[in-house]
């Protein structure tokens, strides 16, 4: 039977696989929690062991003149002493083997980035640094253990370490999958079978007789290594070749040769079904693990996806109670508009109302106004020419009076002058007034001093001389 394979990278008994296996199973393992709860974490008894440790990993080094700082070398480890610290409190390292760890870790800094505003998937060269600051304080308010620090070197120590990892392990990854699709000749380098195993499995040369089989074994032996490195097909078809051909030629050796030639095809026959089996288990692994990582994946996105849609059902639903209320108050904004827009146009109606009315009183009040203003203009004009009357015939009683005194009684033509009838009364310009009075006879039914008293002297001029002298003269006394 060939030696199977075993990993030089986890050996049985290495120390460091099992150190970091005895860290990581004593870790906590409620780090790993959802990020909305705090986790307990806490540095306590942890840090203290592990501060020994680290101050004796750091390497005394010599300045030797070459430019280098001697405090600068300190800070450096240092830091590289408290990045370990921190890692191996959480059980985390740098190996192959933590990346489940590192994935359940990545969850959380994911959830923590998207909450800062910044996308994990991306590359740390094309992260927004100005939103660092924002990740590193919630980072350091989800987990107590940070809180006791200064400033925020822990966890941006944990996220650095979190994509330098994803990085790595991609990286990793791609060399396993170059060294599986390596050639054979360069896998035999890498290859732990002895000589004797290799040289069990090379195909005998039936062509050759026992004293060159002899002197010639190192070279079946090369064959063998050859064979072996190769794919086994071509060679166990030579070999039936090869042993149905000489068959005749080698009856005394050949069934000998045939059983370990058979024997030896069998265990190959099986060492290759052993190793597509473990090709195929493996396979079967690394795809039960992305099938598992992709359901992880899908079930987180399913998720986030339902969380986005509860979101986006609230905020149409707030968009719609908006809407509502906006569209209530467009209505009772329009039937206060309405409201106004009647009360205002019963107002410009009543205004106009009212202004009508109001024309209408000044015109009325203008219609008395004048009608008053004419009859004190008409009352004014009467007394003005009842009072022209009267001067008139003041001025006449007076002239006939000096014309009475200053002349005799034997002097008729002179006492019948002016005073008498006829064209010696009143002015002739006089006559013919047509004063109307309220409540009087026109002037064309009434008589006037005026013509009464040339009425008076017309009689009188008629009669003669037959009443006397003073009769005669005194033709106005009936006024």
């Amino acid at each position: 039977m060939p030696a199977q394979k075993t990993s030089k990278k986890d050996p049985p008994g290495d120390k460091r696989t099992n150190g970091r296996k005895q860290r990581a199973s004593d870790s906590d393992s409620d780090s790993n929690s959802d990020s909305g709860t705090n986790s307990d974490l806490t540095l306590g008894d942890a840090e203290r062991s592990s501060k020994k440790k680290c101050n004796q990993k750091k390497p005394k080094k010599k300045n030797k003149g070459k430019g280098k700082d001697k405090m600068g070398d300190n800070e450096e480890d240092e830091t590289a002493a408290l990045r370990e610290l921190l890692l191996g409190y959480f059980g985390l390292t740098d190996s192959h083997e933590d990346h489940q760890k590192w994935l359940e870790w990545r969850d959380l800094i994911r959830h923590w980035m998207s909450m800062a505003n910044l996308d994990y998937d991306r590359p740390w060269k094309q992260q927004d640094k100005s939103q660092l600051g924002k990740l590193y304080d919630l980072i350091r308010a989800r987990i107590p253990a940070f809180k006791r620090f200064v400033n925020n070197w822990a966890a941006e120590y944990l996220v650095q370490d979190a994509f330098n990892h994803r990085r790595g392990h991609r990286m990793a990854k791609a060399r396993d999958n170059e060294d599986e699709q390596q050639s054979p000749r360069k896998k035999r380098k890498v290859s732990t079978k002895t000589k004797q195993d290799k040289a069990a499995n090379a195909p005998p040369q039936h062509n050759l007789s026992r004293a060159d089989d002899q002197s010639n074994n190192t070279r079946m032996r090369i064959s063998g290594e050859q064979d072996h490195t190769h794919n086994a097909s071509p060679a166990r078809d030579q070999s039936d070749k090869r042993k149905h051909k000489h068959s005749a030629k080698d009856t005394d050796e050949g069934p000998s040769r045939e059983r370990v030639q058979e024997e030896r095809d069998r265990e190959r026959e099986q060492w290759e079904r052993e190793r597509k089996e473990r090709e195929l288990e493996r396979m079967r692994e690394e795809r039960e693990r992305e099938r598992t990582e992709q359901e992880r994946e899908q079930e987180r996105e399913q998720e986030r996806e339902q969380e986005r849609e509860q979101e986006r059902e609230q905020e149409r639903e707030q968009e719609r109670e908006q809407e509502r209320e906006e569209a209530e108050r467009e209505r009772e904004r329009e039937r206060e508009r309405k409201q106004w827009e009647r009360e205002r146009e019963k107002w410009e109606q009543e205004r106009k109302e009212w202004e009508r009315e109001r024309e209408r009183e000044r015109q009325r009040e203008k219609e008395r106004e004048r009608k008053r203003e004419e009859l004190d203009r008409k009352e004014h004009e009467r007394e003005e020419e009842l009072q022209h009357a009267c001067e008139r015939e003041q001025r006449e009683e007076d002239q006939t009076a000096a014309s009475s005194s200053t002349k005799g009684p034997d002097n008729k033509r002179t006492s019948n002058g002016p005073s008498g009838g006829g064209r010696g009364g009143a002015p002739r310009r006089q006559r013919g007034l047509n004063i109307q009075v309220d409540g009087a006879p026109p002037a064309s039914t009434r008589m006037t001093t005026r013509s009464r008293a040339g009425k008076q002297g017309r009689e009188d001029r008629g009669k003669g001389n037959a009443s006397g002298d003073e009769d005669g003269g005194n033709g106005d006394n009936d006024v």
